[in-house]
This record gives C-alpha cells, structure tokens and sequence, in this order.
C-alpha cells in the first residue's frame, strides 16, 4: 500500500527566486513546520560532482510535522551548484536529475515545487550573486565564462521532465507575482498547493526584518566586484611571497585560510552597509576602470532562442502564472 505523502510539497528553488524570503516565512509562521533538506542536497552535489547518476543512497525523511501545522520540505541546493567550479557546470543537469530520484524515492511529498522569475532578470541576478561570492567577472565575461550556469538552471524542460517521472506534480510559480502582486500570488499559492497563505503578520515581520536576505546591490555590485579584487589579490600576494623565513610561512599557513574565508564575507557586507560614496572611500580608486559597462548583460541571439525555448514554452503551458507575465518573460528576451 502507497504510504501517504507527509509534506505538502518539497520546494527546489529555483536560486535567486524567493528562496529565502518563503523559507523565512515558513519558519516563522507557526502554522508550518519546514524541513531543511541542506543535506540532502550537499549529498546529490557531491555525487553529481562525480557524475554518478545511478546506485543512488537510499534516504529516509521522518520530520513529522506540529500538531495543526502544515509541512513542506525545501532546498534550492537541488538545482544549482558549482558556481567556483565552470569545468562542473554541465552537471546540474545530472544534480537535477539525481535531487529527484533521490527525494522522490522517500515518498515525502508527491508535489515539487519550482518558483521561476524573468530569465532575463534572473540572469542579472546571478551574475551578481558571483560577486557576493567573491568574485569580479564582469557580464559579458560572465556570459561567456558561465554561461552554461544559464542554460542548465533555467532549463525548465529538462527539470519539469526529470522531476516529473518521480513526482505526480511539479508546479512552477512565479517569484515576480509573489513580489510585485501578492493579493494575486497567495491565493493562488493556496488553491494550486493545498497549503495555507502565511499569516499577514508574519509576511510583514520577514519583509521587514529581511535586510540582509540576499538583497540586490545594483550600483555597487561594480564596486563590490572591485573590493574583492583588491582583497583577493593580497591573499595572492601573500601567498605567492618567497624567501619567507619559516617563522613567518608558518603564520602565513595558519592564517591565510581564515583570510580567505573571511575576506568574501567582509567585503559583501562592507558592500552591503556602506553608501557608494562610503564604498568608494574604502576602495580608493583601486581598479576604477572596471566600473564602466561591469553589469550590462548582452544576451545573443542564441541564448535568447535557447531561453524563449526551455523557459518561456515550458511556462506558456502552464496555468500556475498569469498570462501577462508569461508575454512578459518572452518579451524580454526580443
């Protein structure tokens, strides 16, 4: 006999789609218990990291939830990875791939959840991501060093075909909805779910308390682009430092890990708390000349008909967005 499913659904992600606004939500709302499956996911990274899509481990999910509540299940680690690792990225298709076999095999949920935005603005947003990380690509390096990021997170096909053969549903709704029209989104949440809406009390304490929740940096993602430069290239020079005396090699062995660790932090929320003109003081003019240009993203004809492709004709499929802003997301890719 079928065991029932325990969670309402398992939401996937997608990245740098709400993420972590509804897991804040679920958190806090007491009518929820949420189920971090990080785990889970860290597992399916490593193997897909080594390709290995078949003789999966068997997991187990026995959260059970509060007495009254409603639980759900969720990690946007399932569907992208690898950001530092470009000779990776084809893999997350093999990630998507194995997330679904191996959360659909514990019988959780029979609904994955996807939340989707404007490919055009999730790119926008996932080049800035990489800097948050530490890094200074521009767009048009980004584009062309990672564009395979693109092209395998955004490839709506490949995942609502995979999850699909391991859950009875897969729901796609839209983050832009739930930002811009919530009287919308919420009770469409509710009917296509089966879930509750959060508590109005609660939305307003996360929208209000969620300053640092991965929060765009616009303007100053150019400058914080140029801080980690300058960071990173001390820890270079440190070290790459020769004819130290072992005095001093083994403090730079000590010490540089922790520098590393902690100077994406430092710089992401220097970026974060300072003003521009604050910002530029700290910089001191220090690689100025990438400020130009550093976030335009020109989409070629080819990534735009790959997008209009396994985004926008998967989407138009679907009855879970509205139709204006399914003609919207095509519109930005013209």
């Amino acid at each position: 006999m079928a065991r029932a499913a325990a969670a309402k659904f398992i939401h996937f992600g997608l990245p740098k789609c709400g993420s972590t606004f509804l897991q804040n939500l679920w958190g806090e709302d007491k009518g929820y218990t949420g189920a971090d499956l990080g785990q889970a996911a860290q597992v399916s990274r490593q193997l897909a990291a080594k390709g290995q899509t078949g003789n999966l481990p068997r997991m187990s999910f026995t959260v059970k939830a509060r007495g009254g509540s409603t639980l759900v299940a969720t990690s946007e680690g399932f569907s992208w990875a690898f950001l530092g690792r470009p000779h990776l990225l084809e893999r997350i298709r093999d990630l998507h791939k194995i997330g679904a076999a191996i959360t659909g095999a514990t019988g959780a949920s029979d609904t994955a959840l996807f939340m989707v935005r404007n490919p055009a603005d999730w790119i926008r947003a996932a080049h800035e991501q990489t800097v948050k990380e530490g890094g200074f690509m521009s767009g048009a390096d980004f584009l062309d060093q990672r564009r395979a990021l693109v092209e395998c997170v955004l490839d709506l096909k490949h995942i609502r075909e995979v999850f699909g053969a391991h859950f009875k549903r897969v729901v796609f709704l839209s983050a832009d909805e739930m930002r811009h029209n919530p009287e919308t989104f919420w009770p469409r949440y509710e009917n296509v779910l089966g879930a509750p809406k959060p508590a109005d009390s609660v939305i307003d304490k996360v929208t209000r308390s969620d300053q640092y929740a991965n929060r765009s940096l616009r303007e100053k993602t150019a400058q914080l682009a140029r801080l980690n430069r300058l960071l990173g290239a001390v820890g270079e020079g440190w070290r790459e430092a020769d004819n130290l005396p072992p005095d001093l090699i083994k403090e730079r062995d000590s010490l540089l890990p922790k520098f590393d660790l902690s100077r994406v932090w430092a710089a992401r929320r220097a970026a974060e708390t300072l003003d521009s003109k604050a910002l530029e003081g700290v910089l001191g003019g220090a690689f100025a000349e990438m400020g130009e240009g550093f976030t335009e993203l020109q989409l070629d004809d080819a990534l735009k008909a790959y997008l209009r492709t396994h985004v926008c004709d998967v989407l138009d499929g679907e009855t879970t967005l509205p139709d204006e802003l399914k003609a919207s997301y095509r519109a930005a890719l013209d």
